[in-house]
């Protein structure tokens, strides 16, 4: 089913160009019919190249308005000028896409098409004419947008300052001298010329991930961090969530440069890490001891997940609720038609409590988990799931971080998920309405010592002994072990 996914967006392509001529005239009716006129000073910037043609600008202010700007060039680098806003393309050289509003794909997945303002109040704004000034100086950029919405509103936005690469956006902009302790260490082998370790601390949700380019499990020696693929090399972080980083709740730090050292005392393995992050940041970590192998659950990856970025801003008024306790997890499935919300919460209550649980991947008791990925045949802990009417699956995002705001009035509850997914895009999902517990599942059941000799994973994938205490993943289920 998921092999066609490729096919099927083809397919899903040629349905939303034509659908664009039947039905343009409801695209807009995200933004409000009164004709306004804003003008927004924005304090923050990034910027994202992608190697079809086109750069997006996202600019963003303290009360939460954002303007998505789209700038179709072949060019390496984003030029100073004048640029329209037009529809379609440009012989004269590089332009700003003009908004076509709101994409449906599935009856029920809604895109938000290039360039727009999105305003703190949740109104959209769909940019069809004017003009953008980019100007250059030094590292930083003016930018002065004067534009036309769809229904006649006007819109004067401007911003000084830099406008960062969003792939790094997770790592905090000022430098920092960073050193650890690690206390333990996996590795595993991907294919034939790639290994990957994990230094962990015993401090929760802290990380280290390096990926080394080598034939060898372990090398010994002194070896780069680069851009480069040479053996026995290790991997700048290209961004995202990709080796080398260092992470410490939901930040994250890339490693772009320094060197790592691995050599062998007796039984122990050393490793030592001198890096520096992609804004500057100094890391400096200490390990002594020994070494597990791991393994992943078999196709595990985030490949399921759609590559390009997407705002997604999605409210269930119509859905069917299971919340389900099992194993120490308690689980809630939001769904309807098209759309299911999977949330897994880490806590021996029948029903969620209201507060903030930080989307994380320790199994501490008060978090939600964090989704590991998919297979061909399931997902795993928290992520939004798309199917077509057929009730086919299409496509998933897998969150990795965030936070679920859980608030109740009487019977009632409203579910607010705010995060961001392994590829980048930011989903903002929310329920308004009662629980429904399921009828299985709701006692929690207990490992066995016949279960040990059935494989176990934590929520990283990572294969774990017997010894391992918190939330394992073994014959299809999950369970909490103490």
């Amino acid at each position: 089913m998921r092999k066609d996914i490729v096919f099927y967006a083809l397919v899903v392509l040629s349905c939303f160009c034509l659908s664009s001529m039947l039905s343009a005239q409801n695209r807009y009716d995200k933004e409000p019919s009164e004709v306004s006129t804003l003008s927004l000073q924005m304090s923050r910037g990034t910027l994202t190249r992608f190697p079809a043609g086109y750069f997006d600008i996202d600019l963003y202010d303290v009360l939460g308005n954002m303007l998505a700007l789209r700038v179709v060039s072949g060019a390496e680098q984003l030029s100073d000028g004048e640029l329209k806003i037009i529809v379609g393309t440009s012989a004269e050289g590089d332009y700003v896409s003009a908004s076509i509003g709101v994409s449906v794909y599935d009856g029920k997945t809604e895109v938000f098409n290039r360039s727009y303002l999105r305003s703190s109040t949740g109104a959209y704004y769909f940019l069809v004419s004017g003009s953008v000034v980019i100007k250059r100086v030094g590292d930083k950029y003016n930018i002065s947008v004067s534009a036309r919405s769809a229904k006649e509103s006007e819109l004067r936005v401007s911003y000084e300052g830099e406008l960062l690469p969003s792939a790094y956006d997770l790592e905090p902009k000022t430098p920092t001298e960073i050193e650890v302790e690690g206390t333990s260490l996996l590795f595993r082998r991907f294919g034939y010329s790639t290994i990957d370790l994990f230094l962990r601390s015993d401090k929760h949700a802290e990380m280290l991930a390096l990926n080394m380019y080598s034939t060898e499990v372990f090398a010994q020696g002194s070896f780069p961090i680069t851009k480069t693929f040479e053996k026995n090399t290790f991997l700048a972080s290209p961004g995202e969530w990709q080796p080398c980083f260092y992470q410490l709740g939901d930040s994250l730090w890339y490693l772009v440069s320094g060197t790592v050292s691995i050599s062998k005392d007796g039984d122990d393995w050393v490793i030592e890490v001198d890096a520096r992050s992609y804004y500057g940041s100094h890391i400096r970590w200490h390990y002594r001891g020994s070494a597990k192998m791991m393994s992943q659950i078999t196709g595990l990856s985030y490949e399921n997940e759609p590559s390009e970025k997407s705002l997604i801003d999605l409210e269930f008024s119509d859905a069917d609720v299971v919340l389900k306790r099992q194993n120490g997890i308690l689980a809630l499935d939001v769904n309807n038609d098209t759309t299911e919300l999977s949330l897994e919460l880490v806590t021996q209550d029948s029903l969620p409590k209201a507060g903030v649980y930080e989307v994380a991947f320790d199994s501490l008791p008060g978090t939600l988990i964090a989704s590991i990925g998919g297979t061909e045949y399931a997902d795993y802990g928290t992520f939004l799931a798309f199917y077509d009417k057929e009730g086919e699956w299409l496509y998933s995002y897998y969150v990795v971080a965030g936070r679920l705001t859980v608030s109740i009035d009487g019977d009632d509850y409203e579910l607010l998920l705010e995060g961001k997914s392994s590829h980048g895009s930011e989903l903002r999902v929310t329920y308004k309405g009662c629980l429904k517990k399921s009828d299985t599942g709701t006692e929690d059941m207990v490992m066995t010592t016949t279960d040990s000799t059935m494989k176990r994973y934590n929520l990283l994938g990572v294969e774990v002994g017997d010894d391992y205490r918190g939330v394992v993943i073994s014959g299809g289920k999950k369970w909490l072990v103490r």
